[in-house]
């Protein structure tokens, strides 16, 4: 098996260069304008790589088995992000191929009948809205992955980081396991994000990657807590980021009256970027601060009450909403 699993990292360089090397063929590019960053064509077939290495690590292993599934139902979300990566598909088409999958592991079983105990007023029970609110926080978390992608290595970091905070959470050695395989696509992806030779060798996640990731993160915890039995005063900070930001952007957007699906340069990200000039810079300072929240996420649920910890993740975004909109009136 350890060899296997060595043959499978080595590959990984090599399905990635594949993958850059055949996009170029086909012009598999995300090009600049006006609402881009980037001023020079890139591949964006990054997501395309990390989906073939999980297959082969599912085709391969005898994994989890409802890891192996929130495996191949990404499918779907990769062809969706693809599709809207070339074809620029409609915000309806796009989150109808997003809610597939979902239902297909609603269908399997992970389902969120339970927000967790709390202290004064108990188990918080979804009812019979248990299958519409999972259909809406996995296609709304995956959306909200999809906002993250817009500079260098952020996405790709804001996944990595709660992965590492799953498997400090965990107790079951087989999905640490799992989790870190996981992880190991992500970090080479982030070494071609940032490389700058000639952008020969540059690769962007796109929305395959992005989306991808998004269902990987969501379906995790909803595993994690239905499965592992983590509380979801735990979870939901590992999300902090994405929830945040989709919320913010998307009110800011209806408040002055903009359509909801429409691009801006209202991100955090763009935020940061304004200030550094830098996509590096910006994903270090972003990613310090995730990894700081989190922790103090973290402290809140173990050390105080479940519910403060609740209390506190509502809070602190009504604080991020008037600190990210004070700032953005007086730009």
């Amino acid at each position: 098996m350890h060899q296997k699993l060595i043959f499978l990292f080595l590959s990984y360089p090599l399905i990635l260069y594949l993958c850059i090397f055949i996009s170029k063929k086909l012009r598999f590019f995300d090009k600049p304008s006006s609402r881009k960053i980037h001023t020079n064509k890139v591949v964006n077939t990054g997501g395309i790589a990390i989906f073939i290495f999980y297959i082969f690590l599912v085709t391969n292993f005898e994994i989890n088995k409802e890891i192996e599934l929130i495996i191949v139902y990404s499918l779907f979300v990769v062809i969706c992000g693809f599709m809207d990566d070339q074809f620029q598909i409609t915000p309806g088409v796009k989150l109808l191929l997003i809610f597939v999958p979902s239902l297909m592991l609603i269908y399997e079983g992970f389902v969120v009948n339970s927000l967790g105990v709390y202290e004064l007023i108990g188990v918080i029970n979804t009812g019979k809205f248990n299958y519409i609110f999972t259909l809406l926080c996995i296609g709304l978390l995956v959306n909200a992955f999809n906002y993250l992608d817009g500079i260098d290595g952020l996405a790709i970091l804001s996944t990595i980081i709660p992965l590492i905070y799953f498997i400090l959470l965990s107790n079951n050695k087989a999905v640490d396991t799992i989790l870190l395989i996981f992880i190991f696509p992500l970090i080479i992806n982030l070494i071609f994000n940032f490389l700058n030779i000639g952008h020969s060798f540059k690769i962007f996640l796109g929305d395959s990657g992005s989306l991808l990731l998004g269902f990987i993160i969501s379906a995790m915890i909803i595993y994690l807590s239905k499965i592992e039995n983590i509380h979801p005063g735990y979870l939901i900070w590992s999300v902090w980021l994405p929830v945040y930001d989709f919320l913010f952007v998307n009110i800011f957007r209806i408040r002055n009256k903009k359509k909801f699906y429409e691009p801006d340069k209202n991100h955090l990200h763009h935020f940061f970027l304004n200030k550094t000039k830098s996509h590096l810079k910006t994903s270090i300072i972003i990613s310090t601060l995730n990894i700081m929240i989190i922790f103090s996420g973290y402290i809140i649920t173990a050390y105080t009450y479940k519910l403060l910890s609740i209390m506190c993740f509502i809070t602190f975004f009504i604080i991020y909403y008037k600190l990210r909109y004070f700032g953005l009136r007086s730009t």
